[in-house]
């Protein structure tokens, strides 16, 4: 933990923290979600019933959602746990003294940072239930007779009942977004007037009369410079 915060750096401090905790949070996600991805794709069977076969273009869902799915955790898990020692690094050094915050790569690398994030916990939760839903039509289509009619019937509950759970996941990343947004255009606003209130505090104290002061273009001062 980053112990040693002093007042003026304690936002910076934040932010690292901040990132930190994003990319342990992706490194969780990204290994287990592309784990069971994985035994996911080696553990589906069929039956191969002559009358009622697996559909080609089930299958080519399937496989093309499995491994963009593991894809994109993947590059999250590799920006994440190439990123992450850094700043675990920083922080350990802050904890037996003072350390500049300046001193980390989590500003230059922010958007990967947040690239990693949003792959992990995003767009790959997305792809893991659409993995979920393909898996109920590739396991349920060849159970029952006729023709798989009990099994298909189970996939399409499935499927319906996946439709509201998709909607409430895009309306919640969706007003995450919104809200993270107008909490940082808040907060850049607020800081914005504090520099205002202190450069005008600064000149009340020290006033500096400008209009009296003309620059000096003589030869000696050009020499000088």
């Amino acid at each position: 933990m980053c112990l040693t915060i002093n007042n003026e750096n304690a936002i910076p401090w934040k932010r690292i923290q901040l990132k930190r905790s994003k990319l342990k949070s992706s490194v969780k996600t990204s290994s287990m979600l592309a784990g069971f991805a994985i035994v996911a794709m080696v553990e589906v069977s069929f039956q191969n019933e002559p009358d009622n076969p697996v559909p080609p273009y089930l299958l080519m869902i399937f496989g093309i959602n499995s491994i963009t799915l593991v894809s994109v955790h993947m590059l999250a898990l590799m920006i994440s746990i190439c990123i992450l020692p850094s700043l675990d690094e920083i922080c350990e050094a802050n904890s037996f003294g003072k350390i500049n915050p300046n001193s980390s790569p989590a500003e230059e690398l922010s958007i990967f940072i947040e690239i990693a994030w949003i792959l992990s916990n995003v767009v790959g939760l997305l792809l893991f239930l659409i993995e979920c839903v393909i898996c109920c039509w590739l396991k349920f289509w060849e159970n029952g007779s006729p023709r798989g009619e009990p099994g298909k019937h189970v996939a399409f509950a499935a499927t319906i009942l996946f439709l509201p759970i998709l909607v409430t996941f895009v309306f919640f990343a969706n007003h995450f977004y919104r809200s993270l947004v107008k909490y940082n255009l808040q907060r850049s606003t607020f800081q914005l007037k504090e520099v205002e209130n202190l450069a005008l505090g600064l000149r009340t104290v020290f006033p500096i009369e400008t209009s009296n002061l003309k620059p000096d273009f003589g030869p000696s001062r050009i020499m000088s410079i």
